[in-house]
């Protein structure tokens, strides 16, 4: 193994990891339940970014529009955003867009076509371009719209409020993506009587950047459920190609989805095996100071704990990391999915220690290694990894980064 320092004094030291081919040519191990193949193959080769300057906690990142840079929010303790190069440089920390915000405090960010977009505050995003100018700034989305084309599946949650005399307003949005020019997000959702009684839910919504107003909600649940759980872990469990959004869904109906535009419902991709989503029953928390006890039943468990998109929309997959629970070896596994029917194309397993791992796909994807959560909202980067994209493409198993 061998080091190269990089000549800029502020830029990571850059470590590259050989490739190893695995010593049983030939051997093949069969996915219990899937009949899925994890074909031996020469392990790819990572590079380990390496160096003074990592960041403490990544909330969530995003390659640039370009794919020469990649972002990373740093919430807490810095409140930072981070700008790495694609050969693992570090280049310094995004500006404050505007000083009208005080404190810059980038809860999440995302791409939106040829524009970065920072969650500051809930449901407040900033747009910025590539050299992080302001471009636009939209206030809180509190739409508010009539329940006629809700689709409720829980008994009893507004069903019998006549269509057209309730309304329901958006009120958070734990997770989010950008398709197309539409945003879908997992949030809590208030609904209001004509009579004025009120009832909080939990679903999956899905409205034009635009005009927020206009959302429709899928999968609407009673409040604290399962899902309601599950959106508050900050795994990412939304993806898109194109104009086609995808979600995991933990609640009565678990299963992942498809969102198209103007649909009003959700389609279940129905060859993922539903066995990978019989997610475990998780401790309920009111908030962040409860999340870490809920963050250690996760490590020793089996379940969904990243949806991944890749490629165009036309010849995209998916790509679902999962955590299995006493496997030899690495806990974590990642299916290829196809995006029509949700069969698997294969599945490679993820070599490393960390706790917990982010995957931010891209002409290559960044993987971030984070430790066991040492306090409420806080889980330290030990580990940053850049993996070549042409693993992603065709044939697809093995093992990543040995």
């Amino acid at each position: 193994m061998t080091s190269t320092r990089l000549g800029d004094p502020i830029r990571r030291r850059v470590r590259r990891l050989p490739t190893t081919v695995l010593t049983a040519l030939g051997f093949v191990l069969l996915v219990a339940g899937s009949g899925v193949v994890l074909s031996a193959q020469p392990a790819p080769q990572c590079t380990v970014i390496d160096g003074p300057v990592l960041p403490q906690h990544v909330s969530s990142a995003v390659w640039s529009p370009k794919g020469d840079k990649v972002l990373l929010a740093d919430p807490s303790p810095m409140r930072r955003v981070m700008v790495y190069s694609s050969e693992g440089d570090f280049l310094g920390v995004m500006p404050n867009p505007t000083a009208s915000l005080g404190v810059f405090s980038p809860l999440q960010i995302r791409r939106y076509r040829d524009e970065i977009a920072v969650e500051v505050r809930p449901r407040e995003l900033l747009f910025v371009d590539a050299r992080y100018r302001l471009l636009d700034k939209r206030d809180k989305i509190e739409p508010t719209r009539s329940v006629n084309t809700l689709e409720t599946r829980s008994a009893g949650l507004l069903a019998a409020v006549p269509s057209g005399e309730a309304k329901l307003s958006i009120r958070s949005m734990f997770l989010f993506e950008f398709a197309g020019d539409d945003v879908i997000a997992c949030s809590d959702l208030l609904g209001e009587a004509a009579d004025g009684k009120k009832k909080g839910s939990t679903g999956i919504v899905r409205f034009p950047v635009d005009d927020p107003e206009s959302f429709r909600a899928y999968q609407v649940s009673y409040f604290r459920d399962a899902q309601w759980i599950y959106c508050r872990l900050g795994f990412p469990y939304i993806a898109t190609l194109g104009d086609q959004g995808f979600v995991l869904l933990f609640g009565d109906e678990p299963g992942l989805y498809r969102s198209e535009p103007g649909a009003d419902k959700l389609v279940r991709l129905e060859e993922y095996p539903s066995e990978y989503l019989q997610a475990p029953t998780l401790s309920e928390f009111a908030g962040p100071g409860e999340l870490a006890a809920v963050m250690a039943q996760i490590q020793g468990a089996t379940l969904p704990v990243g949806l991944y998109a890749w490629g165009g929309a036309e010849d995209g997959a998916l790509y679902v990391l999962r955590r299995v629970a006493d496997r030899e070896g690495s806990p974590f596994l990642l299916d290829k999915v196809d995006p029509i029917k949700g069969r698997i194309l294969g599945t490679a397993e993820i070599q490393t220690d960390a706790k917990h791992l982010l995957l931010v796909p891209g002409k290559q994807w960044l993987m971030v290694e984070k430790g066991e959560f040492i306090s409420p909202d806080f889980a330290q980067v030990e580990q940053l990894r850049l993996i070549p994209g042409e693993l992603f493409a065709g044939a697809f198993g093995g093992k990543i980064c040995n």
